[in-house]
Formats: C-alpha cells, sequence, structure tokens
C-alpha cells in the first residue's frame, strides 16, 4: 500500500503543478481573445456595421442576457403569487440544505434521494 499512496501523491502533485502550469499559459492567450473581441466590436461599430464576413470568418453583434436574483424574499414571494411561479425556478435540491434536514428530521425530503457512496481520500 505503502508504494501505491506514494505513487497517488506524486501523480497527484504532479497533475496539480500541470493544472498550475496550464492556467498561467492560458491567462494571457484567454486575455488576447477578450482583447480581440474589443478590436473587433470597435470595428464593427465604427463601421456603423452589426455584422462583417470575411474569407476568415464572421462577426457579429450577439446580444445576451444573465439573470440574478437580487432579493431572495421577494423573489419568493412573486412565485408564490402566480400559477406559474414555478415555471421561474430550477428544479434541483440543494446538498447542503437536504442533507441538515435528513440529519434534523431522520426523514428525507419528498422526492429527493440520497446516494451515499465510499471514495479514497489519500493524504499524508
Amino acid at each position: 500500500m505503502q508504494k501505491l499512496i506514494e505513487e497517488y501523491r506524486n501523480l497527484d502533485a504532479f497533475i496539480s503543478e500541470q493544472n498550475k502550469k496550464h492556467a498561467e499559459t492560458m491567462e494571457p492567450l484567454e486575455a488576447r481573445l477578450v482583447a480581440i473581441k474589443e478590436e473587433l466590436r470597435a470595428a464593427l461599430d465604427a463601421a456603423g456595421l452589426r455584422s462583417a464576413k470575411t474569407d476568415a470568418g464572421s462577426v457579429k453583434h450577439v446580444t445576451k442576457r444573465k439573470v440574478n436574483v437580487i432579493d431572495k424574499d421577494e423573489f419568493w414571494n412573486f412565485i408564490r403569487s402566480r400559477d406559474d411561479g414555478q415555471d421561474f425556478i430550477t428544479k434541483t435540491a440543494m446538498k447542503e440544505r437536504v442533507l441538515e434536514y435528513l440529519e434534523t428530521t431522520q426523514t428525507m425530503p419528498a422526492g429527493v434521494s440520497v446516494e451515499t457512496f465510499i471514495d479514497i481520500s489519500i493524504t499524508k
């Protein structure tokens, strides 16, 4: 077992180091992608265009939206006040809250299952 533990820890350390190097390598490349997009946006805007086609490919303005809950209580009141309120939320269970409920009540929340499995933890 000692050799397997040593091998595991060595591989884990190597992978961590490689992931760090990879992230360091990718950071300036990803920053350049962002800069290129900004340059293309500026070029489209300067030309008064929403899109452009070239032999290398096409570029166009795309509108994206991000939704955030800024007041949870107000949002829940909104959901409860509507017949279609459930359509505004996703149907996932929060693991920590489910496990807390299970531990406290010794019963499972309705419609939820908990899977328990054994993993191997290797530490020094």
